[in-house]
């Protein structure tokens, strides 16, 4: 769980594991978020390789998840009807868009920055 994985990197250390775990939760909170409470097998699976993390090519890898998240969401989406105003049947499930938190944020950030420079040019 996060809580072990936290307590691990707590304790200070520069071996093997103590890495892998900070690599995980930083893949599980930043990079790749999901709706779920807990670390996936995903996250963990980038890490049995440490030495290979400098040559995957992460923006690929972080666009990928990106467009797999906006599928899934728009599958889901399309699945159930739209709902009326202030009405939710208990059985439809929260549609959540989970992706890189990082991407969403610096995106948000320039786009911001763009209208900015728009505007008072």
């Amino acid at each position: 769980t996060f809580e072990v994985l936290y307590q691990r990197i707590r304790l200070g250390g520069d071996d093997d594991l103590t890495i892998r775990c900070f690599i995980i939760i930083v893949f599980n909170r930043l990079l790749f978020p999901t709706t779920a409470k807990y670390i996936t097998g995903r996250d963990a699976a980038w890490t049995s390789d440490l030495h290979n993390l400098p040559n995957i090519d992460w923006c690929k890898v972080l666009v990928h998840d990106i467009s797999q998240a906006v599928i899934s969401w728009k599958s889901k989406r399309l699945a159930y009807p739209k709902r009326l105003a202030n009405y939710k049947k208990l059985s439809e499930p929260t549609l959540s868009l989970t992706s890189c938190t990082l991407f969403c944020i610096v995106s948000h950030s320039l786009f911001g920055y763009f209208v900015l420079v728009l505007l008072f040019s």
